[in-house]
């Protein structure tokens, strides 16, 4: 007679990581972020390389447990990190606990901290879905919010995120965008959904 498992081993297993890192603050953000400069990088950054140190020690004293069904890797903005970081935070993660058959890898990622080879070489480590933080369509609105990129930036990455899921290289993304900004009208907000419609994200 086979003895059933630990409802805490048979349920789904998620984890969030946060990574606090931004290029700056945007004027609306209440998150625990540490601002580096509009032209940081995470590969170059040591604030980035010792936070990512007392990370993996923190992986390393968590209770083991059954494979994770999701990851979530949010910020701050995540895609400051470079192709090698998020590998080997991935490693570790495998390395502590294992991932399970179809886990769930997501990243927040921002239109102007990535291009598309950055893009591919992470979907190739083994994340398969991206929440995009656009916020808006419109430049102004953009400059207001304290954004770095263009509604130009926003729809390339769009358009980028549409192809690799096309071609079956990604499971799904999402599109983020604030509501109830000030001065904000309903003609306004109505234009802002219909073009991210446009863009067709499997979530908005």
């Amino acid at each position: 007679m086979s003895v059933p498992l630990p409802l805490h081993r048979r349920l789904p297993r998620s984890l969030y990581l946060h990574i606090p890192f931004c290029h700056r603050r945007c004027f609306y953000c209440d998150f625990p972020v540490v601002p580096l400069g509009d032209h940081a990088s995470g590969a170059t950054s040591n604030s980035v390389a010792n936070y990512l140190a007392q990370l993996n020690l923190d992986l390393e004293a968590a209770a083991p447990g059954p494979p994770l069904s999701t990851v979530y890797i949010g910020g701050g903005t995540p895609s400051l990190l470079s192709v090698a970081q998020l590998g080997a935070l991935l490693e570790r993660l495998e390395r502590r606990w294992g991932l399970a058959p179809g886990v769930e890898i997501s990243l927040e990622i921002d239109p102007a901290s990535f291009d598309r080879p950055w893009l591919e070489a992470v979907l190739n480590l083994g994340i398969n879905r991206f929440s995009l933080g656009g916020q808006s369509f419109d430049d102004q609105v953009l400059h207001n919010l304290g954004r770095r990129h263009s509604a130009a930036q926003l729809r390339e990455a769009c358009a980028w995120l549409r192809q690799f899921q096309a071609a079956g290289q990604l499971n799904s993304w999402s599109l983020d965008l604030i509501l109830n900004l000030p001065g904000q009208t309903q003609q306004h907000w109505q234009q802002q959904l219909n073009a991210a419609l446009k863009e067709y994200p499997p979530h908005l």
